[in-house]
């Protein structure tokens, strides 16, 4: 085994006789295909360290208070140590995906925007439909604040079953990709071989309040225009 691709003085590079003890496979490329591990004493042969420790790794249970560690530990041990987190050496990366969370979020966001007025629309073309029978009601002794209660339950009760099918077919979705990973990803490009996704409760309760109040937002405008008709012009209207 060769530590580097570096050479001696006459052309030769440094190398050394091992003995291989096991074969491991992660299922990720780049380290099945090019990391091997080696003790402590070869290492320090292959590379000329003597005695020397260049550094140490430490892996934490939480991986998300990984700054505050290295404040904790830049306080506790010397100021020539440099201490690094593993949101330094891959800050780019965080940053990607923290705005590709945020893009996310604007798209559906923007996606929530126009199923109101889809919702907004199909209940304007019910209320054109039925402008005659509105009328009836509210000759026959129906108030405006009961019209405009149908009509408000019509478009909660359209709303109401799109957003269930959608977290349904949503959980759905992402238990599976969890459980069989159908989403391949090409395994010389990415670090894992399927797109990775988790079910937090946190976001879909979110999801689900948010989709809620922009149902009932998008349903009072359509009940107050039914409940505002004129009775007698809505039983005279001509489809």
């Amino acid at each position: 085994v060769s530590p580097t691709s570096g050479q001696l003085a006459l052309g030769f590079p440094t190398w050394g006789d091992v003995e291989v003890q096991g074969i491991f496979r992660t299922g990720i490329p780049i380290f099945d295909d090019r990391v091997c591990f080696i003790s402590m004493e070869m290492g320090r042969q292959l590379f000329r360290a003597g005695s020397d420790v260049d550094g140490a790794d430490f892996q934490l249970q939480d991986g998300a208070i990984a700054n505050e560690a290295v404040e904790k530990l830049s306080a506790a041990l010397p100021e020539e140590l440099t201490i690094t987190s593993w949101r330094d050496h891959h800050g780019i990366l965080f940053s990607a995906m923290e705005l590709e969370k945020l893009v996310g979020t604007i798209v559906l966001s923007l996606i929530i925007i126009v199923a109101s007025f889809g919702i907004a629309s199909t209940l304007i073309m019910l209320i054109m439909e039925k402008v005659r029978e509105i009328g009836i009601l509210r000759a026959m002794g129906a108030t405006r604040r009961k019209i405009g209660r149908i009509f408000a339950f019509q478009g909660i009760l359209i709303g109401g079953v799109g957003a269930a099918a959608g977290l349904i077919f949503g959980v759905t979705f992402v238990l599976a990709q969890m459980k069989w990973g159908f989403l391949k990803l090409p395994e010389t490009i990415y670090l894992v071989p399927a797109v990775p996704m988790t079910l937090s409760v946190g976001d879909v309760v979110v999801l689900i309040s948010v989709a809620g109040a922009v149902i009932s937002l998008a349903s009072v405008y359509p009940a107050r225009v039914a409940s505002r008709l004129n009775p007698t012009k809505a039983i005279q209207f001509d489809k």
